[in-house]
């Protein structure tokens, strides 16, 4: 699994190599998903400015994350020539992202159910800072309210009002950088009709209003059997959407400014 979030530095060279014009990143897309936000500035400078180099590429379909990953395994495979091995660099499975953002300390717990509970930081998205006696984030993840619709936690509480740069916070136990939050990440999954609609939750807690609406399930109505799954939370999203266990939707051919990918490598005798 990749230490980091695929950077723009990275996507960058992959497509000025290739030069393909299938593989153009779509700059627009901080101002597509808020137009009614001041987002010009990110629109123009996210790809343009290095500030940005070491910033998580967003602006990719699934199909334009896949092509990385093929150019990835060819460059990887042609180091590996003489020695026996081959490997194929891919967008991971649901359960192989699940599986790496546990980390080696949420692998042995006794309960199955528990990492579904769980960040990839650990127990809490909060963790104190010894020497300030306060608590700070350990995700870059957006707004969340209370139950009264009150301000917990603003979109800037973790210091970047957008995405941060990938090697931000401390790793998990794996050494993975960002698992949970900066941008949800795609996998190689398709949405199953095994997972919860909205439907089946009001269902399940209707006569618990109050856990319906603190567990909404991030799965709308209807038939969505071509969409993939994407994990671990964007910038944008509050704090439920961090855990290990939670999941979203994307079409394969939508671009946004909160998903990117993280390849995972898969190794071969020849």
């Amino acid at each position: 699994m990749g230490r980091f979030e695929v950077t723009v530095e990275e996507y960058l060279r992959f497509y000025q190599e290739t030069d393909d014009v299938r593989n153009k990143y779509d700059s627009a897309v901080w101002t597509k998903d808020f137009p009614y936000a001041y987002n010009e500035p990110m629109t123009k400078n996210y790809f343009r400015l290095l500030h940005y180099r070491k910033y998580p590429v967003v602006g990719l379909t699934w199909e334009q994350a896949m092509r990385f990953c093929r150019w990835k395994s060819e460059a990887l495979n042609a180091l590996l020539e003489n020695t026996g091995y081959a490997v194929e660099c891919t967008l991971p499975t649901d359960a192989e992202w699940q599986y790496a953002a546990c980390g080696p300390d949420l692998q042995d717990k006794e309960d199955p159910g528990a990492k579904q509970r769980f960040f990839s930081m650990g127990v809490f998205f909060l963790a104190p800072h010894l020497s300030k006696g306060e608590y700070q984030l350990q995700c870059n993840s957006g707004n969340a309210i209370t139950p009264q619709g009150l301000p917990l936690l603003s979109y800037a509480s973790d210091g970047g009002l957008y995405t941060l740069p990938v090697e931000h916070f401390e790793p998990n136990g794996y050494g993975l950088y960002q698992m949970s939050g900066n941008v949800a990440e795609w996998t190689s999954d398709n949405y199953s009709v095994d997972y919860t609609t909205i439907e089946d939750a009001q269902q399940k807690y209707k006569d618990k209003p109050e856990m319906l609406q603190r567990f909404t399930p991030v799965f709308p109505s209807g038939t969505y059997d071509d969409y993939k799954i994407v994990k671990g939370g964007s910038w944008a999203d509050s704090p439920f959407y961090m855990q290990i266990g939670v999941s979203k939707i994307q079409h394969p051919e939508k671009a946004s400014s909160m998903v990117g990918f993280r390849p995972v490598v898969r190794i071969y005798r020849k």
